[in-house]
């Protein structure tokens, strides 16, 4: 009997306890844990997985330049818009982008006029 109470008594390391065992783990060795809380929160979205895997196995180029647009649209993300025509083509478009677009094409214009001066 004093056996069955002992086991009784032994705290059972459930399922979620494990995890938080492992996320603190995780966090505690990553030079930013706020990423692994992100990532877990992120592992939730059931889509994003794949398309992170698709942006991974894209050319380094490729990759690159979805990048700096995704950065340059962070402004106005709702500005942001996809179409894709009857070729396959894919245009992402964002008001943002192409206004700070303008802006750099304009200062290089102004720059060689004056530089012609």
């Amino acid at each position: 009997m004093k056996n069955q109470a002992r086991r009784r008594s032994k705290p059972r390391r459930s399922h979620s306890s494990g995890l938080v065992q492992l996320i603190n783990r995780l966090a505690s060795s990553c030079e930013n844990p706020a990423h692994v809380l992100e990532l877990l929160y992120w592992s939730r979205e059931p889509e994003l997985a794949e398309i992170m895997r698709n942006i991974v196995a894209m050319p380094d180029e490729t990759r690159r330049t979805l990048h700096a647009f995704f950065r340059l649209a962070e402004g106005d993300l709702k500005s942001m818009s996809v179409e894709v025509n009857a070729d396959g083509d894919l245009t992402l478009s964002s008001s943002i982008v192409t206004d700070l677009l303008t802006m750099v094409d304009t200062a290089v214009t102004e720059k060689r006029v004056q530089s012609l001066n």
